[in-house]
């Protein structure tokens, strides 16, 4: 799986201002694709909703499993994305933890 590849499709989605796509293991141990995405402000997007616009331009084992709506992604100061801690925060929500997280971290997008 090509993150960038997954991140390309979702970055056509008007609705998508950001995204960065990273491994999570699912219950199983095996690591599947996640998509962070900071929406457009004002867009009214969902998970189901871009998981369904991924499935009609990616194949099957491309699409990412999840799609988390983030406030932010983490950066580093030269403006790329820390995908480490993208991956952190995805697996801490997966696994229920509370969506409040440390400054400097992504935060789950309020609906």
């Amino acid at each position: 799986m090509s993150p960038a590849e997954v991140e390309g499709r979702l970055l056509e989605h008007p609705g998508v201002a950001a995204v960065a796509v990273v491994s999570v293991p699912d219950a199983d141990g095996l690591e599947k694709p996640v998509a962070c995405v900071v929406p457009v402000a004002g867009a009214a997007v969902s998970e189901d909703v871009l998981v369904e616009y991924c499935r009609s331009g990616l194949a099957a084992f491309k699409r990412p499993r999840r799609v988390l709506l983030l406030d932010a992604l983490p950066m580093t100061a030269t403006g790329t994305v820390r995908r480490f801690k993208v991956r952190e925060r995805a697996i801490a929500v997966l696994a229920g933890e509370s969506p409040r997280t440390p400054a400097g971290t992504a935060t789950p997008a309020s609906s």
